[in-house]
């Protein structure tokens, strides 16, 4: 193994020494499958469980994870979570409903520490992998969801929708709205990075799954929507490198911007949307004001976990003490889990929004999609206030992604401040710098070099780094094997 190769293939093939590009290989194809899987949501379990199940097993056999001590802390508040629901399903009206629910969120949180290690391991390229896969999850859900929705194919309009309101693959329009989230804020990344016909495939894909989102006619995932993508352009603006990239960040944004009101335009044009849109955009429903209504049952459930400092268990509340469930998932983790495993939950999921803006001030090839997941996640934090989401399976991969990239990104060389300029040496009449691929400079000039020397040779020449050192660890945080620099990783721009 060369220097250039990163430390998770490094460690994967030393431990693995017979075959190992194709296990290697074999379990990324699993992991994109995985993901590519998760947008199909009919009924539960679900492909993503199979794949999940199997990739919690398969990832640590390949080496493929890496793990730390700020992991173990993510896990062990996960294991806090699960001991708090154990606790409380022993209360329970019906033990076999508790418990299986216990044992969903034990599979999901140790998914998520599986998948935070393989991100760990690669930041760049796992999560790259997984985006893209997931992105095109949400394009067949949302295709799904307008043939039904607009009764192209008659057949399958009773499955791909449910009381006038698209759901495509998932059983709930509102898992839905929420699922296509994060690859819209995804999508409008790939246009605000990429160029010309990428950019403007990107920007498509996105007024696509805009309308989708609309279609869902989801209260929680338009306001998800809208949080969600109103802190990723503000972040994206923040942290870019150079003033010409901010230009073309708020121009993007103001196509965007009119795009989406000219999808929404055209979508008021049919007088049934027009009509169901307007009921579901008022802020309050009749079933949420009744006696007996959503926000009565809020006031039972506070009532019930003053009193009941162990919890009643999951899914519990709903024909037991009230007749629908809480439907405001930190009220219903409390309720269920009792306050040792509500104080986890709502502990796990404030940390990771902490060190999400923290790993969004860090430079680095990985920056870009950390900025997509933490938008992504506290868009779903806040819709958490209105709908149950504790086990959203795409909630628990963002938050794997966030703390992933948070432990597995490289700190700067020497020189260079967080969130400040790249690394610039004078060295000659016009100063070398070495971008990631993240944020180009549009004018780039790349060149391969193809051996230990010669990179050293052009380093030492153009005044790149005092030592081998400080080109070694953009190589890594590129994630790039070896044999050369590929151009789209790493570029010598003047």
């Amino acid at each position: 193994m060369t220097a250039l190769a990163s430390p998770c293939e490094q460690a994967h093939f030393a431990a693995v020494p017979s075959k190992p590009r194709g296990l290697y290989r074999l379990v990324l194809v699993l992991v994109w499958l995985g993901t590519a899987a998760s947008g199909v949501v009919f009924a539960e379990p679900a492909p993503v469980d199979l794949s999940l199940i199997l990739l919690i097993g398969l990832l640590p056999l390949a080496g493929l994870v890496t793990f730390s001590q700020p992991l173990l802390v993510y896990a062990a508040l996960w294991l806090l979570v699960t001991a708090g629901g154990c606790i409380g399903a022993m209360s329970a009206f019906d033990f076999a409903v508790a418990g299986k629910q216990v044992l969903t969120t034990f599979y999901l949180s140790l998914a998520s520490v599986a998948l935070a290690a393989f991100f760990q391991c690669d930041p760049a390229r796992h999560v790259r992998l997984v985006l893209n896969a997931y992105l095109l999850a949400a394009v067949i859900a949302t295709l799904a969801a307008l043939i039904g929705y607009f009764d192209i194919i008659p057949s399958f309009t009773e499955l791909l929708t449910e009381f006038g309101r698209a759901r495509g693959t998932f059983k709930d329009p509102n898992v839905y709205g929420a699922f296509v989230v994060p690859a819209l804020v995804y999508a409008l990344h790939l246009g605000f990075t990429k160029r010309r016909l990428t950019a403007t495939l990107a920007l498509a894909v996105t007024a696509f799954l805009l309308l989708g989102v609309l279609l869902s006619f989801s209260r929680g995932a338009w306001s998800n929507a809208a949080v969600s993508l109103g802190l990723f352009c503000f972040l994206s603006f923040a942290t870019s490198r150079s003033n010409i990239a901010r230009v073309r960040i708020i121009g993007l944004f103001w196509v965007s911007a009119i795009s989406g009101v000219a999808v929404l335009w055209l979508a008021i044009q049919s007088p049934a949307v027009s009509a169901l849109l307007t009921e579901r955009a008022q802020v309050e429903q009749s079933y949420d004001t009744l006696p007996n209504g959503r926000f009565a049952g809020h006031e039972i459930a506070k009532a019930l976990i003053a009193s009941h400092p162990q919890g009643i268990g999951p899914l519990q509340f709903g024909g037991n003490y009230h007749q629908e469930d809480v439907h405001e998932v930190y009220l219903n983790v409390l309720l269920g889990h009792g306050w040792l495993g509500g104080s986890a939950y709502i502990l796990v999921v404030a940390l990771t929004l902490i060190i999400g803006f923290v790993a969004a001030l860090r430079r680095g090839p990985a920056q870009g999609m950390l900025l997509v997941a933490l938008s992504a996640f506290a868009g779903a934090v806040g819709e958490g206030f209105v709908v149950d989401t504790d086990h959203w399976r795409h909630f628990f991969l963002l938050m794997s992604v966030i703390w992933g990239i948070y432990l597995g990104a490289k700190p700067n060389p020497p020189g260079a401040a967080a969130g400040g300029p790249p690394i610039v040496r004078q060295g000659r009449r016009r100063p070398w710098t070495a971008w990631p691929d993240d944020d180009l400079p549009l004018k780039s000039r790349s060149t391969w070099l193809s051996s230990a020397s010669s990179r050293q040779q052009v380093a030492d020449r153009s005044g790149r780094c005092s030592h081998s050192g400080h080109l070694d660890a953009y190589q890594r945080q590129a994630g790039l094997r070896s044999g050369a620099i590929c151009p789209r990783r790493m570029r010598l721009v003047r």
